[in-house]
């Protein structure tokens, strides 16, 4: 991701969390204020993170439905540590840098991981087209 927030699909997700990387997953809606406000933070963390090999990226919960009822989201944003072969949430009160950051570095540790390949069992990557339609949608006002 070279820093930069990247946005995935299932098939990107899917890639990302067998990539034997660290990914960092921010489950949002456009339309949510707190999801607005995080997106700055979360460019910074993108930034901090890279050069570690932790790979910071969004999944639009308005076009990846299925992807985010895989990774039982219920509220926005909703962050997930892919580590490891599983899944920790954050459930930690603050979202600064710092915050998010002492997360990745080990604050997971004591949240119950989940193992990631149960949660991707039952996404199944969009066909090229519907995967085609999704991005022009995303791309629109």
């Amino acid at each position: 991701a070279g820093g930069a927030v990247a946005s995935l699909d299932e098939a990107a997700l899917v890639a990302a969390a067998s990539s034997g990387r660290d990914v960092f997953v921010k489950f949002f809606a456009p339309w949510c204020g707190h999801c607005k406000r995080l997106a700055p933070t979360w460019a910074q963390l993108a930034a901090q993170l890279a050069p570690r090999g932790v790979d910071v990226v969004t999944v639009d919960c308005t076009v990846h439905s299925e992807l985010c009822a895989a990774f039982k989201v219920r509220g926005y944003p909703s962050l997930r540590l892919l580590h490891d072969g599983h899944t920790y949430a954050y459930r930690g009160r603050g979202r600064t840098l710092a915050d998010l950051a002492a997360f990745v570095d080990g604050g997971y540790a004591g949240a119950d991981g989940v193992p990631t390949a149960s949660m991707l069992a039952g996404v199944h990557p969009a066909p090229p087209q519907q995967q085609q339609q999704r991005q022009r949608r995303q791309q629109q006002p």
